[in-house]
């Protein structure tokens, strides 16, 4: 039988025609479109826990212009925040096409397309691809669709080569990476930094993570274990699990992770691919060659800024091998646009930021002390002989102590690393007292304990542990141990035993006679105003005063009449013959001849001179021990009131310092600060002023306005304007300098608290000063009276003055601190002094 051919056409609609022709062709029915709204793909589920974030502004803000490139580390919320808004576009009815692609690659990419010119198009998968790139092209349509394309977490900006979609004006493209690419970015596509979340938002996060499961931690604990996992959203997400799955504490949880245990949970949250050690792995494995290696030593420095200056010095090139510092700066930028490093040129002191978290995965991949000396020798390299930039020391300071808390027995390999010792030195510069005296005791610890007790380095940390112990806390016996194993060990000639032979003779010259005098002239007041001049304790106090002048002859003339006239008061009370009075009685009349006094000082300037010999022939007399040496015979002469040799000596060490070691080096500022003082107890407090106001400008160029030496030096000035008399105007200067002070250092710097307290011991001379005029008028004394009245108006000069000073500081405290913190109060009672009837 024949049949009649026929031509079968199947339309979109599911309707079909016929026609006869010629032979029979028979198509299939295509797909018909997918309706909207639209998914096509798997958009992540949202985390139990998700919480809207700054970002989530500022993202919505750069998708309604066009497009976001979405940049951030592993596991800081990247894919959440645009899952969640692909999500509530689609059910706020803004968005009619979600096309949400995991592009690892080209291939995922176009595969990803390929689905969606299938679902939104309808197009045979064959060509489905290209019709969707075209689709994507700008062009009238009665009823334009409103699309949002995801390319999420996207590790190679090549894959997207002609697969980026156009600008359209109702189309919205959102790429998620950790790459900081400039590639990526454009106009209508600018980049958006996701980073971890705050302090509170991270200690808040799981908090309530654990709360789902009926837990409670106390805060600190959260905020501590928040701020080690470097507040990264993942992470906190993947320790709030192996809390609950192991029933464990956050306190245990940090012991663990400080004990660098594996900390990941048996199951994942919310469908997460990897661990948070696993994705951080990953991405610190894209790091190679020189960029890798770099990463390496940035691991072992301080998170939260390490100069460029330490990563391009010398020792990181020799390490590279290279001679370019370009190739070095090229690296760090490579670790940049990885995503493993934020590079912040604009900081340089604290250019490149790593979070501890990449620093803890950098550190998997190599032993740390393969790479901790290149970190020591940069770090030395990059730090200058004269501290002048407090911010780019403190940030040596800082790398150098993470340095030796992931490092620390490499630093003691063959030896003692020299940056140790640096580090403890800038640290007492600083001002930093407490921490330095740590250090130096972790040192002669450590150094014991990795290189034995006879080792030169761990002798010389014991030496360091004494000497910047801290005023009054130097033991001379254990100096006096250290001296004698150092002979035995090292020689009675050796540098280092003669350096602590000076220095033990030094101790016993340089207590502070001023300050323990002002110490027990206040404690003797004390006593006298609470039970009178019968007693003991306070005639034992007077005794202990008689006994200091002893040793300080510079402060004998203006204060032994006073002791003798109140030693007066004893005797009259308590009798001539009594064992104390006459103890004190005969301490002062020793003051008298000062031979046993002489003899002292000159023992202690035979063995100075004698070390002085012996340094100068080993090592030369411009050596700096040896120049050291000198300046310890200046204190000797000094001490021993000899102030006209002092003062020569001093002129010719000064010149010969200057010659060594140049005219700006910090020995050279001490030996300054030295004749200063000498000039003062010589010629009185204006001429000790007058050499440290020619020396300001000199610290300031040197060190710059804002160096703990400046200010510490500026604070003497106003304190020596007190001690000429002029209190009113001391207050004033010191105020002034508070007003330099606070911003630079902040209220808990010691040199600020060093003037506040200088501030303090101004209005009390002031206080005594008033309380004697109002005696004296009381008694009926008019010439008396006249004249303390007159001596009070001298001290305070005009109270206009320093009442507009304090002001000043007051009203700059208050817009800084606050106007609730404890330093306002003292300021204000300072003022209220200054309103009060004088």
């Amino acid at each position: 039988m024949e049949h009649e051919n026929l031509h079968i056409t199947a339309s979109g609609d599911g309707s079909v025609a016929a026609q006869r022709i010629g032979e029979v062709h028979v198509h299939p029915p295509g797909r018909r479109p997918a309706p909207w709204p639209h998914l096509v793909g798997a958009v992540p589920l949202r985390a139990d826990d998700y919480r809207t974030r700054t970002e989530t502004a500022r993202l919505a803000a750069a998708l309604a212009a066009g497009g976001a490139v979405l940049t951030g580390l592993p596991g800081s919320g990247k894919t959440q925040l645009a899952a969640e808004h692909a999500r509530s576009g689609l059910q706020d009815g803004t968005l009619d096409a979600v096309v949400w692609i995991t592009a690892t690659g080209a291939a995922a990419v176009t595969d990803g397309y390929t689905r969606a010119g299938v679902e939104l198009l309808g197009a045979e998968r064959a060509d489905a691809a290209a019709e969707f790139r075209a689709w994507l092209v700008p062009r009238r349509q009665e009823r334009p669709c409103r699309w949002l394309i995801v390319l999420d977490d996207v590790t190679d900006p090549n894959d997207l080569r002609g697969l980026l979609p156009p600008p359209h004006p109702h189309g919205r493209t959102l790429i998620t990476t950790r790459l900081r690419d400039a590639a990526l970015t454009a106009s209508h596509r600018p980049g958006v930094e996701i980073g971890p979340f705050t302090p509170d938002e991270a200690a808040d996060q799981l908090a309530r993570a654990l709360a789902r499961h009926h837990r409670v931690e106390p805060a600190e604990q959260l905020r501590a274990l928040a701020a080690e996992l470097g507040h990264l959203p993942l992470a906190l997400s993947q320790a709030a699990v192996y809390l609950v799955q192991e029933h464990l504490g956050a306190a245990a949880y940090r012991e663990r992770l400080a004990a660098r245990a594996d900390l990941a949970p048996y199951y994942l949250p919310d469908d997460q691919p990897h661990t948070v050690a696993a994705a951080l792995a990953l991405a610190v494995e894209r790091a190679t060659g020189p960029a890798r290696e770099l990463l390496l030593l940035a691991a072992l420095l301080d998170p939260n800024g390490i100069p460029d200056t330490v990563l391009t010095a010398r020792p990181v090139l020799d390490h590279l091998g290279t001679d370019q510092v370009d190739r070095a700066a090229h690296a760090v930028r490579t670790l940049h646009r990885l995503g493993l490093v934020r590079h912040s040129p604009e900081t340089p002191h604290q250019a490149v930021r790593v979070h501890q978290l990449v620093q803890h995965a950098a550190r998997a991949l190599a032993e740390p002390g393969a790479h901790a000396r290149v970190a020591a020798d940069a770090l030395l390299a990059d730090w200058p002989a004269v501290e002048t930039d407090p911010v780019h020391a403190q940030a040596l300071r800082a790398s150098t102590t993470a340095l030796i808390g992931h490092a620390e027995p490499a630093l003691y390999r063959d030896g003692a690393h020299p940056l140790l010792l640096r580090q403890g030195i800038s640290t007492v510069r600083a001002e930093q007292r407490a921490d330095a005296r740590a250090h130096f005791v972790r040192y002669a610890e450590t150094a014991h304990r990795l290189l034995g007790p006879e080792h030169r380095d761990t002798l010389n940390a014991r030496y360091y542990r004494e000497i910047w112990a801290g005023p009054g806390r130097i033991d001379a016996t254990e100096l006096a141990a250290v001296l004698a194993d150092q002979t035995r060990l090292l020689g009675a000639d050796h540098r280092d035993t003669l350096r602590t032979r000076a220095i033990l003779v030094d101790l016993r010259t340089s207590v502070d006679p001023t300050r323990q005098l002002e110490d027990l002239l206040g404690l003797l007041t004390a006593q006298i105003d609470a039970f009178g001049h019968a007693d003991r304790d306070g005639l034992d106090t007077l005794r202990r005063i008689a006994a200091l002048l002893d040793g300080a002859p510079f402060l004998r003339a203006e204060l032994i009449e006073v002791v003798r006239e109140l030693l007066a008061y004893w005797e009259e009370d308590l009798g001539a013959d009594d064992p104390e009075v006459r103890a004190v009685r005969e301490a002062l009349d020793r003051l008298g001849g000062g031979t046993e006094r002489d003899s002292a000082a000159d023992a202690d300037l035979a063995e100075l001179t004698e070390v002085l010999r012996a340094q100068e022939q080993r090592f030369g007399p411009g050596d700096r021990s040896a120049l050291r040496t000198r300046r310890s015979i200046v204190l000797v002469l000094v001490r021993s009131g000899r102030y006209p040799q002092a003062l020569d000596a001093i002129a010719r060490l000064l010149a010969d310092e200057t010659a060594a070691l140049g005219p700006d080096h910090v020995d050279s500022f001490d030996t300054h600060l030295l004749h200063s003082f000498c000039v003062e107890l010589q010629e009185g407090p204006d001429a000790g002023r007058a050499v440290l106001e020619g020396l300001l400008p000199r610290l300031r160029r040197v060190f710059g306005p804002d160096h703990p030496r400046t200010f510490e030096t500026r604070r003497t000035i106003g304190g020596s304007i007190g001690d000429a008399g002029r209190r009113g105007e001391a207050v004033a200067a010191l105020a002034e300098l508070l007003l330099d002070l606070l911003p630079a250092l902040g209220p808990d710097h010691p040199v600020t608290a060093q003037t506040f307290a200088d501030l303090a011991a101004q209005h009390e001379a002031i206080g005594d000063l008033r309380e004697w005029a109002a005696r004296a008028a009381a008694e009926g004394d008019p010439a008396r009276a006249a004249a303390e009245l007159a001596a009070l108006r001298g001290a305070e000069g005009d109270p206009a003055v320093p009442r507009a000073a304090l002001a000043a500081v007051l009203g700059a405290l208050t817009e800084s601190l606050g106007p609730d913190h404890a330093l306002l109060a003292e300021v204000r009672e300072h003022l209220e002094f200054w309103r009060a009837d004088c």
